[in-house]
């Protein structure tokens, strides 16, 4: 009888030992599941400032742009302007011109 208790005992022993590495092993994975949503949390956040920031940039090159290509049009305004002929007069063929300057 007092084989058994010891092999009861050990076998307890044993079963208490193995529930503990089971609860530390599930604590730990726990514990990874945690930073790995925290991992998650801070990428997420990271991308959502990078595209804010992309957003930023993309508005202020189209600003830019917009800005360029109406500085264009006032160029291109005021040089047809004043190569135009006044009004009521009529325009010289540049041939024209060109060969009356040679007489």
């Amino acid at each position: 009888r007092e084989g058994l208790e010891a092999q009861c005992k050990a076998f307890k022993d044993k079963t208490v030992a193995l529930l503990r590495r089971v609860q530390a092993a599930d604590a730990a994975l726990v514990e990874a599941e945690r930073g790995r949503e925290e991992s998650r949390a801070v990428q997420h956040g990271h991308r959502m400032r990078m595209r804010a920031l992309y957003d930023l940039r993309l508005k202020d090159i189209e600003e830019r742009q917009r800005e360029f290509q109406a500085s264009l049009i006032e160029e291109y305004e005021t040089n047809a302007s004043r190569l135009s002929p006044p009004e009521g007069q009529p325009g010289v063929r540049p041939s024209t011109a060109l060969a009356n300057s040679r007489q």
